[in-house]
This record gives C-alpha cells, sequence and structure tokens, in this order.
C-alpha cells in the first residue's frame, strides 16, 4: 500500500468541492441576464476632479481665481467627516470656517436620493439608525435636518440611514 501525499488529498478534496459547488454557478439564462438593465454611476464628477490636473497635462494655464478669501479653518470635502468637523469646529466656538466641496450637494458617500419615487441612500456609506447611546449622532442627524421629531415620535429620513429590520406580526 503506497502511502498519499498530503498535496494529493488537498487536490482530490478540492475538486471533489469544485464538482458539486459549481453546477449552481452556471451563467444565467439569456432571459433572466442582467443585460436588460440600464443604468450608470451617480455622485462623483470624475471631470471636475480632474479638469486641473487634465489641464496641466496638457500645458494649458489654470485659470485664475475670481476671488480670494482667507480663513481660520479650512475644510476640503463634504462627506460626513467633514460635517462633523465644522460642527465640532462650530461647538468650539470657531466660526472662521469654510468648507469646500466639488460636488453640487454635501455627503461624500454618505449621499442620498430617491429612485422611482422611493428614498434611498445612494453612497457607498450610509448610517444605521442611532440608539440611545449616540445622543451626539443624534444630534447632529437633527441639525442636518435627517432626523426630526413628528408627532412625539423621532423619525429618520430613510435615505440617509438603515433602519433596523421590520418584523412580521
Amino acid at each position: 500500500m503506497t502511502a498519499m501525499q498530503r498535496r494529493t488529498v488537498l487536490k482530490g478534496a478540492a475538486a471533489l468541492a469544485a464538482s458539486t459547488a459549481l453546477p449552481g454557478c452556471k451563467p444565467l439564462a439569456p432571459s433572466t441576464s442582467a443585460a436588460h438593465i440600464t443604468g450608470g454611476f451617480i455622485g462623483q464628477s470624475w471631470d471636475r476632479g480632474h479638469a486641473m490636473r487634465d489641464r496641466l497635462r496638457q500645458g494649458l494655464p489654470l485659470p485664475a481665481p475670481s476671488h480670494t478669501h482667507r480663513v481660520q479653518v479650512l475644510i476640503a470635502g463634504g462627506g460626513i467627516a467633514a460635517l462633523s468637523a465644522a460642527r465640532a469646529l462650530r461647538h468650539a466656538g470657531v466660526s472662521d470656517v469654510a468648507l469646500l466641496e466639488l460636488e453640487d450637494t454635501a455627503g461624500g458617500n454618505s449621499r442620498g436620493g430617491s429612485m422611482e419615487g422611493l428614498r434611498c441612500p445612494l453612497g457607498a456609506h450610509y448610517l444605521p439608525v442611532p440608539g440611545d447611546d449616540a445622543p451626539e449622532v443624534q444630534d447632529l442627524l437633527e441639525e442636518l435636518g435627517v432626523r426630526e421629531r413628528v408627532a412625539g415620535r423621532w423619525q429618520y429620513r430613510d435615505e440617509y440611514l438603515v433602519g433596523p429590520a421590520k418584523s412580521n406580526p
């Protein structure tokens, strides 16, 4: 009787696992394929983000600024971290703050919107509904207009948050 090498046993186990798992990984039939789904990316504008870089690569001069403004603190970006930093500075009494955002609206990867009339998160990151142990987050969401009291109960705008799963009665 010959001794089996460990490598032979592992190869055989992998082949057995693949032969039982792969039948479920067949390509979809044409009638059920995702080819009919249309759409695109929303959010970040690559044209805006790369405009200065592209001008420099083409040897074109950068446009002169239309005006200059000096501030004590400059925050680059308008994502949740930038909004939180601006809020913390305001609470600390620092009012000479400017927040620059490349896009038309703040939010970064935490943007919300609607699709076919349904409000939903659109970004790569969104926030779970904060519990009672996160009063700072609750206050921030109230200041941002994401949380409001309606008929004595707190309501959150669902395009920005992910709520707890609702159980069926």
